[in-house]
């Protein structure tokens, strides 16, 4: 949810900057800080979305877990993010129906997009209004917590990294990075008996059959499963509301206890001794890791 009110922000600063190009540093870094400020005081004081009380200018955070959640934690600012960008128009505006964090649909037009340089780097971003705007005032440029969850769970090695680094975006960006994470180590054994047999050699064969199944990856399948079942089920919904909350924390206990572990047992020292032969494998490995995710994302929008 960090990333994507930052981005938000980042919206209004290129709106601005393709009407009268961009400010004096000092004057953007206020802007946003002040932006921030309201946004963190709506979400603080107005009604849950949802709630029968809710007005346009509702909150998306429980009130329950407002003290815990509130003041949002956001990415230090940036003045030389405040940059001019041109607004190509698209020929069309195809729309777009786009997730919110209260679990409805927002219906967008891609009316273009933003071309600009950052850090002497030519980048472009999609750039929205809302469905059936004529007058455009004002642009939304997203960058969704789903995307960023695929990204994180499609590039990043390790099962306890990925969980770090998604949770420490967002809920919703970790639970998509996690399942992400989860399908590849799925996909581990498949493709090694795969390639087995595309060499069909024996002993390829032979090794790829001892290769352990990922329990823990089946594991959290099942549990999935029984979490989608249980909720759906209205005679033990109830009694399964009141076990789930303290699984849930011991699993969040879990997963720092799992990750901590994970950095008391790195060794860079060790890692030097395997030799640049190695370091280099892994270097290429996630870059090409990295390519294909980003192709990945393109491919689906």
């Amino acid at each position: 949810m960090n990333r994507s009110i930052f981005l938000l922000c980042l919206a209004v600063v290129f709106a601005t900057a393709c009407s009268s190009g961009p400010g004096a540093p000092q004057t953007a870094t206020s802007d946003v800080a002040s932006w921030r400020s309201i946004r963190d005081q709506v979400f603080t004081e107005t009604a849950e979305c949802g709630s029968p009380k809710a007005t346009e200018d509702c909150s998306p955070v429980p009130q329950a877990r407002r003290a815990k959640l509130l003041p949002l934690r956001y990415y230090e600012i940036d003045p030389s993010y405040n940059v001019p960008a041109a607004l190509r128009l698209s020929e069309d505006r195809p729309v777009f129906e786009m997730p919110t964090s209260t679990g409805t649909l927002r219906r967008m037009e891609r009316v273009g997009v933003l071309e600009f340089k950052l850090n002497g780097q030519p980048m472009t971003l999609a750039a929205f209004v809302e469905e059936g705007t004529r007058r455009i005032e004002t642009l939304f440029v997203p960058f969704a917590d789903q995307t960023t969850g695929i990204m994180l769970g499609a590039t990043i090695h390790d099962v306890a990294q990925v969980v770090g680094a998604g949770y420490a975006v967002s809920e919703p960006v970790g639970n998509t990075a996690v399942i992400v994470k989860l399908f590849r180590v799925f996909l581990l054994l498949p493709m090694v008996l795969a390639i087995g047999w595309f060499f069909a050699r024996r002993a390829v064969a032979a090794d790829a059959a001892k290769i352990p199944f990922p329990m823990f990856a089946l594991v959290f399948v099942l549990l999935c499963a029984a979490n989608s079942i249980a909720l759906s089920i209205p005679a033990i919904a109830p009694a399964y509301a009141l076990i789930k909350a303290p699984l849930v924390e011991a699993s969040t206990w879990g997963l720092l206890i799992a990750i901590g572990a994970l950095g008391l047992g790195t060794s860079l020292t060790a890692m030097a001794k395997l030799g640049w032969r190695h370091v280099a494998t892994v270097t290429a490995t996630t870059l090409v890791v990295l390519v294909v995710a980003v192709a990945g994302l393109v491919l689906i929008g």
